[in-house]
Parts: structure tokens; sequence; C-alpha cells
């Protein structure tokens, strides 16, 4: 398996982006109603509604700055990026082993699944 790791943003845009994601106390709901087969036993974690203005603002923002990346785009050569989640786990979650389905979305084609962290490893 391959993979790439870039920084995204800089530390005070992820942590804007980050604090807006936080803010949003009410659009939180099971991780769960995203996973599929295996997945649905061990994702524990919390996502963003996907029709709340802060997902639509951060998934806007990141999905941007994914598609003006020469490094993402010279790596990956996306035709489309879909299916984004905002995702957060407290201690004891966590998204378990798990592998992603290869059709996500109403059947839309996966070939490249990334995690983008917007909080300080420490």
């Amino acid at each position: 398996m391959d993979y790439l790791v870039i920084e995204l943003f800089d530390k005070k845009t992820a942590l804007s982006l980050r604090n807006s994601i936080y803010e949003d106390k009410d659009n939180w709901i099971d991780g769960k109603s995203t996973a599929g087969g295996h997945a649905k036993k061990v994702k524990n974690n919390f996502q963003l509604k996907t029709d709340s203005k802060t997902y639509i603002d951060v998934t806007n923002k990141v999905v941007s700055t994914l598609n003006n990346n020469s490094v993402f785009k010279r790596y990956s050569i996306p035709k489309k990026i879909h299916s984004t989640l905002l995702s957060r786990a407290v201690v004891n979650q966590g998204y378990g082993m798990h592998w992603d389905n290869a059709y996500m979305n109403g059947g839309n084609r996966c070939d490249l699944a990334f995690t983008l962290f917007l909080e300080d490893p420490n």
C-alpha cells in the first residue's frame, strides 16, 4: 500500500477548521450510519450531518484545497472527490480495524481514501 503524508493546512487554518467543527454541538450522528459490513461492528465515533452548514463549509474548504494542491494531484490524479466525512472520536472511541468499501455514496467508485487530521497529534 502506498501512502502520502503532506501538510495540507497551516496550523492556524487547521485549528480554525477544527474549532468550527467542535462548535457545532447539534449536528452529530452515530458514525455507524455510514459503515458497511464488518465496519458496523467496530466503528465507534461521531460524524457531522452532511446537510449541516458546518459540514458544507468545512468540506468545501478541504476539497478546494485538495484540488489546488499540486503534490496531492500528482500523487492521486483525482477525477472526483466524493463522500467526505467529518468525524470525531473521544476517549475509547475510534474506527477499529476495518477496510473501506470500494463503492460508496450510492455506487461511486472509491479508489483512494484519506484521513485529514485537524488535531495536534500530541
